[in-house]
């Protein structure tokens, strides 16, 4: 399971790559969700955990990211839009142990290393408008809103912003807003302290501590409760600069 917190993960053994992204398959599968594979980007170095490479039709991509890892699972089976937000969750919170994976002994399928860096492909006038859009905000300080219908690219955009801003050494922390179910947005954006209420066995790190000096990029923010959006316009508000050095950015 991936809901200790990063100071237990610290203390837990060391994983390989292969055991990382085995188990983490193993919490898809314990969910009744088929996994084809896992993929694993970090440091210039694709690991890819094949599964099932038989079965057609991938339903859809969970991805996680922290700093410049990021972790991708292709699942076979339809989910809920609640689940879809646990798994999401969960791969997220995988990517931020995956800093602390060792090499493989037994390495998986690796690809040719990518680049770190994302590149914009086109030639037309609005292509190149959208690229200098993306230089210019990416040396801005300030809350960015980013608009386009479903797969018109967001979340690239979104990560070009970052790559390209002073922060790209820092955390790029991506969640979908609208399918996080009201009874987990809070505590995934906010975290909470042990105790605070039943169940609370240990700290949580809220995703806007997690992206701390870095991004957090909120992904269909419009499509949230409206009492949500209140809240999260009240954290967003009331973020102050912090101490020279230790600036978090936002980028919705």
């Amino acid at each position: 399971m991936y809901t200790a917190t990063l100071r237990e993960e610290a203390a837990a053994p060391v994983m390989t790559v292969t055991e990382g992204l085995a188990q983490l398959i193993q919490a898809f599968n314990s969910r009744d969700v088929n996994v084809a594979r896992a993929t694993l980007k970090r440091q210039e170095q694709t690991y890819e955990y094949m599964v099932e490479d038989t079965q057609p039709g991938i339903q859809r991509h969970i991805e996680g990211r922290f700093t410049n890892i990021l972790i991708v699972v292709s699942c076979l089976s339809p989910m809920s839009a609640e689940l879809n937000a646990e798994l999401q969750a969960i791969t997220t919170t995988a990517a931020t142990t995956a800093q602390h994976w060792t090499e493989p002994v037994n390495r998986p399928t690796l690809v040719k290393p990518s680049r770190t860096d994302q590149q914009m492909i086109g030639i037309s006038a609005e292509m190149k408008e959208l690229d200098a859009d993306i230089n210019r905000t990416a040396r801005s300080r300030h809350v960015v809103l980013i608009i386009g219908e479903s797969g018109t690219g967001k979340t690239t955009a979104a990560a070009l912003i970052h790559q390209r801003s002073p922060r790209a050494a820092k955390p790029f922390v991506d969640i979908n807003c609208a399918a996080l179910p009201e009874t987990l947005i809070e505590s995934e954006l906010f975290g909470y302290e042990k105790g605070a209420f039943t169940g609370a066995v240990a700290t949580k790190k809220g995703l806007f501590e997690l992206a701390e000096e870095g991004t957090l990029f909120l992904d269909e923010i419009g499509d949230m409760k409206l009492e949500l959006q209140a809240k999260l316009l009240k954290a967003i508000e009331t973020t102050k600069d912090p101490p020279a050095g230790r600036r978090q950015g936002y980028t919705m």
